[in-house]
């Protein structure tokens, strides 16, 4: 029996139907993303299989003793307990059975009966299906979601927004559940902590559905992907890469059909006006009979879409921006050191990237002018308007105003005018005419970078541009972004954002910026390439490289990009074949990218060779080498 049943589910918000006869399946174990535009309803379904909200119309089951556990995209932990104490309440029935374990032991030291060893049994079993670990797995949930130890024996109420929505993924990952439901988990992490949470995903045997906008995320976490668009639910057995493949190929199929039926539609309609009196007459109402019956097709729907365009930017010369010893902070505080000298070329698209807290912001604030540099110095080259998109959208315009007023005010220029452009944004119609202040987190974006690239700028300092923002929105950003003939310094945790569009990589490494060419691959390989002398220094066993990381593919040994170098060592240690797989799994895109298909092949085949030697403990990681080698094909 399936775990969930979904059939007929219908959904109104007023004369609004979110949801239209919706159905799919969910069998246990499976790893699932739920796609869709903003305000397309993926919250609200996720809701209604949660049981927090009614529905209209349809059916929901889920297999008996089934247990749902849901996280919201927003904070909702309130207790008065510390951080510790509320996630141990998730081990409560093992700590209890421990306790008495030692009790009951203590008491069989004088004497054993059947009484004690029957309740000594009955005790251990729920004891070990806890863990005795849980102290060690609380630890490992919250320091991968970056919530630091001081911060553990600190009452919840006291955290701020993002510490409570990580505090509170960290609750449901601790959960024994058998289906978790997860509505933007990656909101308020970094990087780092994005690709530990694919990690520990990745290795559940739980079943989940997953809402995201981060695409990496997608892709790496979830097998099957639902696109929920104009309220009804289109089922795509695949990962997002191989979504996007199969929506292309069945949207042209239906497009086709419609086609050829309107065809068929029109040829059958001509032939009744010029023979329905006549001598055929009879054929004549035969085929409009049979036209009647026929149902007609829609044609396939277009989702409305950013339309992006950058106006050619003016050239400001071969160096647009040079630091020297820069130093970024506040007061006398560094948060940043720059190198000696740093030079940015015209033309260049730089990612700034680093943990939370590592001083992104401060550094871009410091080279737009806001704030003044600690030490050291910046010059932008003679006739660069450099543009910055703060993190923080909501003080660009009036809060008061509406739409249409604000940008009216800010750019001195007509309805129409106005009216036009900001349609490119998807403000159409009565939508102009929303209050600046009650605009949702996705409209704030778009609205700000209406007026960002309104102004025509040669260079852009966009931080974090893709919060907020829709897949479709980040796609068409990514295209306007690249076509952009200026210049790009890009904070962002959005690593398809980076790869596409990265030239250079500053990273921010215990408060320096280290510097890297290329894009996010690129930049993974070498970090690989770094981890390699500590793990060779401290190998792993199997066992402890899965269930130290998550999943097999977590363990940071480096596979190098050179094809010259990608022959593995004829004979390999166990842990060293877990880990080259996940390293594999990394760059193989990369090389195929590149066009090095007979190394990546080389890598993987022999890879999956060497997998096959250890047995049936890595029958696992070798369906997962299948995959690749699959993927090298398509």
């Amino acid at each position: 029996m399936p775990l969930l049943t979904v059939s007929n589910l219908t959904k109104l918000y007023g004369p609004d139907q979110i949801l239209d006869s919706v159905g799919f399946q969910l069998e246990r174990g499976e790893h699932t993303a739920l796609v869709g535009s903003n305000g397309s309803g993926k919250s609200t379904l996720l809701r209604i299989l949660a049981g927090i909200e009614p529905f209209d119309g349809g059916q929901v089951s889920l297999a008996r003793n089934v247990i749902v556990t849901y996280v919201s995209q927003h904070a909702e932990f309130e207790t008065s307990h510390t951080l510790w104490d509320a996630l141990l309440e998730n081990f409560a029935p093992a700590i209890q059975a421990q306790a008495r374990m030692r009790v009951i032991e203590a008491q069989m030291a004088s004497g054993e009966t059947e009484e004690l060893r029957k309740e000594y049994r009955r005790v251990s079993v729920i004891a070990e299906h806890g863990g005795f670990d849980y102290e060690s797995r609380i630890e490992r949930v919250l320091t991968g979601l970056e919530l630091d130890r001081d911060q553990w024996r600190r009452p919840v109420s006291q955290l701020s927004g993002g510490q409570k929505t990580r505090a509170n993924l960290a609750r449901a990952l601790l959960t024994e559940s058998d289906l978790l439901l997860l509505d933007e988990p990656t909101n308020h992490l970094d990087i780092a902590a994005i690709e530990w949470l694919e990690k520990y995903l990745i290795g559940q045997r739980q079943a989940f559905i997953v809402v995201a906008h981060d695409r990496y995320f997608l892709q790496s976490v979830s097998k099957r992907t639902l696109e929920l668009s104009r309220g009804r639910i289109e089922d795509y057995p695949a990962s997002y890469v191989g979504f996007l493949k199969l929506r292309q190929e069945r949207r042209q199929r239906s497009i086709e059909q419609y086609e050829r039926q309107q065809e068929h539609i029109a040829a059958t309609e001509e032939f009744v006006r010029r023979f329905g009196a006549g001598q055929r007459s009879k054929e004549a109402k035969g085929r409009q009979k049979r036209l009647d019956r026929v149902e007609r097709l829609e044609r396939p729907a277009e989702e409305r879409k950013l339309r992006l365009r950058l106006e050619k930017s003016r050239r400001s010369g071969d160096t647009i921006l040079r630091l020297t010893r820069l130093a970024a902070g506040y007061g006398s505080h560094v948060v940043v050191q720059g190198p000696d000298e740093l030079v940015v070329p015209h033309g260049a698209r730089v990612a700034i990237v680093g943990p939370n807290g590592s001083g992104k912001t401060t550094l871009a604030r410091t080279l737009i002018g806001e704030l003044p540099p600690v030490s050291g110095r910046f010059s932008w080259a003679p006739g660069s308007s450099p543009s910055y998109y703060a993190q923080s959208t909501s003080t660009v315009f009036s809060a008061d105003e509406t739409v249409l007023q604000a940008f009216e005010d800010r750019f001195a220029v007509g309805e129409e005018t106005a009216r036009t452009y900001l349609g490119r944004f998807l403000f159409a119609g009565e939508e102009v005419l929303k209050i600046v202040g009650d605009l949702s987190g996705g409209e704030q974006s778009r609205l700000a970078l209406a007026a960002l690239l309104y102004s025509h700028p040669n260079v852009m300092l966009l931080d974090e541009p893709t919060n907020h923002l829709d897949i479709a929105a980040r796609e068409a950003l990514e295209q306007a972004l690249g076509d952009f003939g200026g210049s790009l310094v890009l904070i962002s945790h959005d690593r398809f954002l980076i790869d596409r569009l990265a030239t250079e990589i500053w990273s921010i490494e215990n408060g320096r910026i280290a510097i890297y060419d290329g894009g996010w691959a690129d930049f993974a390989a070498g970090r690989y390439r770094r981890n390699l002398e500590y793990s060779r220094a401290a190998p792993q066993s199997p066992r402890a490289a899965i269930e130290a990381n998550g999943s097999p593919a977590a363990a940071p040994v480096p596979l190098s990009t050179d094809p010259s170098e990608l022959q593995l060592p004829p004979s390999r240690d166990p842990s060293d074949v877990v880990a080259e797989l996940g390293a594999t799994q990394t760059f193989l895109a990369q090389l195929l990218k590149r066009g090095e298909t007979a190394a990546a092949t080389a890598s993987v085949e022999q890879l999956a060779s060497e997998i096959e030697q250890y047995g049936s403990f890595y029958q696992e990681l070798a369906r997962l080498t299948d995959e690749l080698i699959k993927t090298r094909t398509e």
